[in-house]
This record gives C-alpha cells, sequence and structure tokens, in this order.
C-alpha cells in the first residue's frame, strides 16, 4: 500500500542517463552516487507547513515506570530539534493518551475492565497548567507572539500530560487509542491543514482486537490470559508451527489475516483517510526491538514472549513487531528501541524527522565535494519539483542556470551545522501544494 515517492529520482542514481523532460529542461543531470550511506535524500512540500497536531500513544502498563522518567526528563531533545529551524518552533498542538482502551466486554482483571479503560482521552485536563484543556496549544499568531493555552514552560507541562500512570491494563490497545483519540474523542486536536504526528512510546506490542473474543478469559484455547495471547493470535514467524514452543523467531510479522487482532492495513486507511495524504503523516515509535523475538515461559510456567534488552536500557521490553509494520507503510517514520539507557536520542530523531517532514531541508551530515581539484566544495545534488502532477528538474545556481535553481548555505540554525539545501526563486513565492524531492550526495 505504500506509495514510492522517490521513483523520479531512481534512474540517475542507477545510470548517467540523461533525464528527457520536454519543456523543462535541456541538460544532463550528473548522477548522484547510488551508495545509500552516501545519500541524503528530501522529500519535502514547496511550502514550509507551520501547523503539526503532535500525539503521544503512552504506554500505561506497570512496567513503565522507567520509561515514563526518561520521557519527562527528555522531552526537551524534541523540543529543541523542533525550535532549530529558521522560524522556530511550529504551531503545534501536543496531545497524550495512555493505551489503556480496557477489554469490554470482558472484566479481566481489576486493571483490565469492561468500562472502556481511558477511553482515548487526552490527559491534560488533569494538569492545573492548562486549565482544563485536554491538549497543549502554542501557535504563532497573526502579531509574531506565541499564542499559547497553558501556563509555565512547555516542557513542564508536557511533563504532566505525560503522567498517565503505570496502573493501565496489560493487554494494551496502543494503535485503537490512537484511532478513538483522533477521530473525535479529543475535538479541536486535528486540524485540518495541519501535519499529525504520532508517537508510540511503549515496551510491548500492540494488542488492539479485531474480535474483542480475544481478551476473554474463559478460552483457553487461545493462549494463557496474557499479552502472549496478542502475540499467538496476531504474529507470524517463519518456520513456526508452534507460537507457544520455546526458543528464538525469525521473520515475524503481523498476521493480516488474524481474525482476532486488527489489520495494520485498517489503521493505516484510517489515518490516511484522516489527513488525505500519507506525506501528511509522520509515524514514529520508541518500542522493544522488533527483531529481538523469543519464546520462553513467565513466572508462572505460561509461554511468554520473552523481553529484550533487560540490562543497560530502560528496563526489558517486548519487541514490538506490530508498530514496526505500521511505521513501514509511511514514508516519514522513525523507529528507535528502548535498548538505550534513556530517551533522548530517540526524542531528538523524532523531532528531526517532524521537522524535516515538514519542508525543512537542513543537511545532517557534511557534504561531499565532488570535484576536490576545484575552489570550494563542489556539491551534487538531483532535485525534482513536482507541481499539479508534471516534474521538472531543478539545476544547480552554480551551473548559469536560471531561477528557480538549488543551491547549499550556511545556516547556523541548522542543528548540526552542515549547511541547508535551498531553492533560489529569486524573490518568487513558492508555489502551493508541490513537492521537492531531492538527493544529496554526502561524506
Amino acid at each position: 500500500m505504500r506509495r514510492i515517492l522517490l521513483a523520479p529520482l531512481l534512474a540517475p542514481l542507477l545510470a548517467p542517463l540523461v533525464l528527457l523532460l520536454p519543456a523543462c529542461v535541456d541538460r544532463t543531470v550528473s548522477r548522484v552516487d547510488p551508495v545509500q550511506d552516501n545519500v541524503e535524500t528530501f522529500d519535502v512540500p514547496t511550502v514550509v507547513e507551520r501547523d503539526v497536531d503532535i500525539l503521544f500513544v503512552i504506554d500505561s502498563s506497570p512496567s513503565m515506570e522507567e520509561e515514563h522518567a526518561s520521557l519527562r526528563n527528555d522531552f526537551g531533545a524534541l523540543l529543541d530539534r523542533l525550535d532549530d529551524g529558521p522560524e522556530g518552533l511550529p504551531n503545534v498542538h501536543i496531545g497524550v493518551v495512555s493505551s489503556d482502551m480496557g477489554t469490554a466486554p470482558y472484566n479481566v482483571n481489576s486493571q483490565c475492565r469492561a468500562d472502556g479503560g481511558d477511553r482515548g482521552l487526552m490527559t491534560g485536563a488533569a494538569c492545573t497548567a492548562l486549565g482544563g484543556a485536554r491538549f497543549i496549544e502554542d501557535v504563532l499568531d497573526i502579531d509574531g507572539t506565541r499564542r499559547t493555552n497553558y501556563s509555565g514552560a512547555l516542557a513542564e507541562v508536557f511533563g504532566c500530560a505525560a503522567d498517565v500512570g503505570v496502573d493501565g491494563c496489560g493487554f494494551e490497545r496502543h494503535l485503537d487509542a490512537m484511532r478513538t483519540a483522533l477521530g473525535g474523542a479529543n475535538p479541536g486536536f486535528v486540524r485540518d491543514d495541519a501535519y499529525l504526528a504520532v508517537v508510540f512510546v511503549a515496551d510491548e506490542d500492540d494488542c488492539s482486537a479485531r474480535d474483542p473474543g480475544l481478551y476473554d478469559p474463559s478460552t483457553p484455547a487461545l493462549g494463557p490470559v496474557s499479552d502472549f495471547r496478542c502475540h499467538a493470535q496476531g504474529i507470524t514467524c517463519d518456520d513456526d508451527p508452534d507460537p507457544a514452543a520455546p526458543g528464538r523467531r525469525e521473520g515475524c510479522v503481523p498476521d493480516e489475516s488474524s481474525a482476532y487482532l486488527e489489520s495494520i492495513d485498517a489503521y493505516v486507511d484510517f489515518l490516511v483517510g484522516l489527513k488525505g495524504d500519507e506525506d501528511r503523516v509522520i509515524m514514529a515509535a520508541i518500542v522493544g526491538d522488533p527483531d529481538d523475538v523469543q519464546i520462553g515461559v513467565d513466572p508462572q510456567g505460561r509461554p511468554a514472549v520473552l523481553a529484550g534488552c533487560p540490562e543497560g536500557g530502560l528496563g526489558a521490553s517486548e519487541p514490538g513487531i506490530r508498530f514496526r509494520e505500521l511505521l513501514s507503510r509511511f514514508t516519514h517514520s522513525s523507529l528507535s528501541t528502548l535498548c538505550a539507557g534513556d530517551l533522548r536520542a530517540a526524542l531528538a530523531e523524532v523531532g528531526e524527522k517532524i521537522r524535516a517532514s515538514t519542508g525543512d531541508m537542513c543537511l545532517s551530515r557534511a557534504i561531499a565535494d565532488r570535484n576536490p581539484v576545484r575552489e570550494g566544495v563542489q556539491a551534487e545534488c538531483s532535485m525534482i519539483e513536482e507541481l499539479d502532477g508534471v516534474e521538472r528538474v531543478i539545476a544547480s545556481c552554480d551551473s548559469g542556470a536560471a531561477t528557480p535553481c538549488w543551491r547549499i548555505v550556511v545556516d547556523e540554525t541548522c542543528s548540526q551545522g552542515f549547511g541547508r539545501l535551498i531553492i533560489d526563486r529569486a524573490g518568487a513565492p513558492a508555489p502551493d501544494d508541490g513537492r521537492i524531492r531531492a538527493q544529496c550526495t554526502v561524506q
């Protein structure tokens, strides 16, 4: 279902071909080195979008205490990246929901109840600094001042909203919580013209049911009444006739034909339908390593998915297989694991991804000098602008081409200091509703 967005750029990567685009360009586009480690890719709108709605879906099960503390302490790393562009912090809505959606119509235990859990409602109303609002609002007003609905520092207000507790249901329904939160449970959060970013923080995989019979404690054939049920009924691995047999698994992916777990397709369709275009959706997950899948037994002797990286990270975490699959369907995505000692690097990456996806073209690595004999750095990029379905090649300004043309400039607002790729339009405004797709050779 994922669209390949960079197809127009692949030809100049595979061979030194001439791009034949009638009435658009009459020059040969030089080939960019196809080694992916040496190429920085951009796929951004022609006009920087300033509105971004950011939803955090946070696991509220009892094993998440360390992760919650790090999220509150390190959220500033995400804000630093968002605030690092030439225009500062985007116009943001920031909301938080927990993974607890209950197990209706079954009362499984004191945590997993038939009452719908937290029902996808954002948590901000519990924070005094928000004055009863469910989510954070921080936008640039027409007079150049910031309009906010909170008091105090943004990071501290987020820390309050992100305190979802650790007494939530162990059948974590992260994807259901996302869909419910964005589907009308929190009026005013989703803005029609804004980008949407969803960030999952979880140490267990998603267990959103298509058939709530998955949670029925009176059906032992589905597996023990634990989150192993979610794996046994919703994940398929290579050469795995018995999901309960101990041992390592390879090639594990969601079973889209499962009768019990909701398909990943359903959530992709929801998100794309909500924004009208997958380019306007940014997905991120900070979860257990989806490649580290081992089956063993829990302290009660029942089959269980073993948690990885128990030492050196933020506690043990089970593989986030369904998260990885969801993120793979979107061009703008960031997957990090909980195996680091804190969330600072992962949150910084999320901030960088959000900023880059909304039109920022800061280089994250030093540009390669393709002709060291000549004075200065001779950059090599291939760039295409798409407007109303028509593509044209944008040439380098250094080649003497007429505008629009591209150049790399020093920009201290770029966090890494490697410069910014810009389109020189000789003062003309950038066209609306277009996209720039570029690849540059870097060191």
